[in-house]
């Protein structure tokens, strides 16, 4: 697609072409759209779907092109009008996306995402409506229905309008941006209203300003949505006044646009929490700490001041060696896996677990920022520092023994022996194994220690998620019963590997346990 190449053809019944541009104005009268978007390419638009409507409404045109590469864009098409006089109004719907992110077509199923309701339920799930089959509009070629079989998802897709008016004989043109402030914003093409700029904001389709002769294309933009430079100075890591390192060294990571969720990762059968449906996340620049919270860090926190949050003990402490066989899994918090102690045991490097989630919250308040939201986590374990999502930090190689820290305890699935425990069996020091992110360098996301995030365990089909907003998209529910793990933990076991995959949504209690540990993030656009 584009002015150098691709189709042309007469549609809807010899009345409108769509098709590209040609180097000269053709007698029938012409509208060039060039077409840009601000989205990064290909992971949020690799594709552009084009409909076309006539001044009747009447479906006549259906177009899907992949631009999977950032030279694809700014792309142009033409819109003509054959005949010998008069001018033809045409609706176009312009629809940017990622590739692979389709739904079944039933007919135009509107949606407008729900506003926060103060007296609602924030976990309520938002039904998405369902037309009855072969509802309207319709694709007709003559009579037989061509109607494609499917759309692309409303949540990760920009949707817009443009009304235009092809006048016999005269070539002229636009350019259209596809913003990425309009992802999740359905047209409403029963009130002929779209959007253009504003997230959430839809305005009254009007006709396109034309230039004749059609503008310049102009300088792509593609990659500007969503993307800010991380800023501030991270920091570097420190020792105990025994040497003992800290591991409170922080990543800085810059901002950035991704699919968030996955509709196809599995759930855990025992907990489940809904990775679906995708949405469009804008993760701001953050400071994230390379490691795990360990006990020494935790120990240096408490020296310099910090009492945790009011109420019941916010760290269980564990003055017994840790068992080296499985006979102590009996509880609910593991005790006898805690790594914390009242003093040091030997365990200081090892990521600190049964804190609640208040507790870790506040030590990351207390250190100038907070627990991240499952959106940041998310990002920073599958998209940041790399071109395309990945399943898994490291990539999308399957994770093995040495790959990270899981199956160090019971296999819980199998009487098999338990072969990753050979390597250390329960908590092991944070970085033991090869669990580094692509690009990042941070440590240790997939395994070790399942790690708390800041929003509660709701399903992303929640009143709560699907009314977040496009930039820093977050669930937080005052005194939530339950609130969102990520990662998989030493005490996962070896044939459950879909729990250290980035997308996998666990459900923990508030108080944790010794498969629970935390890191922290801060904002990343200071100095």
């Amino acid at each position: 697609m584009g002015v150098a190449g691709g189709w042309r053809a007469l549609l809807g019944g010899g009345m409108v072409a769509l098709g590209c541009s040609p180097a000269t104005p053709a007698p029938i009268g012409e509208v060039v759209l060039t077409v840009d978007t601000d989205a990064p390419v290909p992971t949020l638009a690799s594709r552009l779907r084009v409909d076309m409507f006539d001044a009747s409404g009447t479906w006549f045109a259906s177009r899907d092109f992949g631009l999977p590469d950032p030279s694809d864009w700014p792309t142009s098409f033409a819109v003509s009008a054959p005949g010998d006089g008069g001018a033809a109004t045409v609706t176009v719907r312009l629809r940017a996306y990622p590739d692979g992110q389709l739904r079944d077509y039933l007919g135009e199923t509107f949606q407008d995402w729900p506003a926060p309701a103060p007296g609602g339920d924030p976990g309520t799930i938002v039904p998405t409506p369902t037309p009855p089959a072969g509802a309207t509009p319709r694709l007709y070629d003559g009579s037989q229905d061509v109607t494609p079989a499917t759309e692309p998802q409303p949540l990760v897709t920009i949707d817009r309008l443009l009304r235009v008016t092809v006048v016999h004989g005269l070539l002229q043109g636009a350019a259209v941006v596809m913003r990425g402030a309009c992802f999740a914003t359905m047209a409403d093409m029963a009130e002929d209203t779209t959007c253009v700029d504003t997230e959430a904001t839809r305005v009254a389709d009007a006709d396109l300003p034309l230039s004749a002769p059609p503008p310049a294309q102009p300088a792509p933009l593609v990659g500007t949505f969503g993307a800010s430079a991380c800023t501030a100075t991270p920091r570097t890591g420190t020792t105990a006044p025994d040497g003992t390192p800290l591991h409170d060294a922080e990543v800085c990571v810059p901002g950035g646009a991704f699919v968030f969720g996955d509709g196809a990762t599995p759930t855990i059968p025992a907990d489940p929490v809904s990775s679906a449906p995708q949405r469009i996340a804008v993760v701001p620049s953050l400071l994230v700490d390379t490691y795990e919270m360990t006990v020494a860090r935790y120990r240096a926190i408490l020296a310099g001041g910090f009492t945790g949050p009011p109420g019941p003990p916010g760290v269980l402490a564990n003055d017994a060696a840790i068992p080296s066989g499985a006979s102590s899994l009996t509880d609910e918090t593991n005790l006898p896996y805690c790594t914390y102690s009242d003093q040091p045991m030997g365990r200081e490097t090892m990521p600190l677990t049964c804190a609640s989630w208040a507790t870790a919250r506040a030590v990351c308040q207390f250190l100038g920022g907070d627990l991240p939201t499952e959106a940041e986590w998310e990002y920073v374990s599958a998209q940041a520092g790399r071109p395309s999502k990945t399943r898994y930090p490291w990539g999308d190689a399957t994770p093995t023994c040495p790959q990270a820290v899981f199956a160090r305890g019971v296999d819980g699935v199998t009487s098999a022996p338990d072969v990753c425990a050979d390597l250390g069996f329960g908590p092991q020091p944070v970085g033991s194994a090869g669990d580094v992110s692509t690009g990042l360098g941070v440590i240790d996301l997939a395994g070790s220690a399942t790690e708390w995030t800041l929003d509660a365990a709701e399903s992303l089909a929640s009143q709560c998620w699907m009314s977040a907003p496009l930039e820093a998209p977050s669930c937080q529910i005052a005194g939530a019963s339950s609130y969102s793990l990520r990662g998989a933990a030493w005490l996962t076991p070896f044939l459950a590997p879909v729990t250290l995959l980035a997308t996998t949504r666990a459900r923990g209690s508030p108080a944790g346990n010794a498969a629970v540990g935390f890191r922290c993030t801060r904002e990343g656009g200071g100095s």
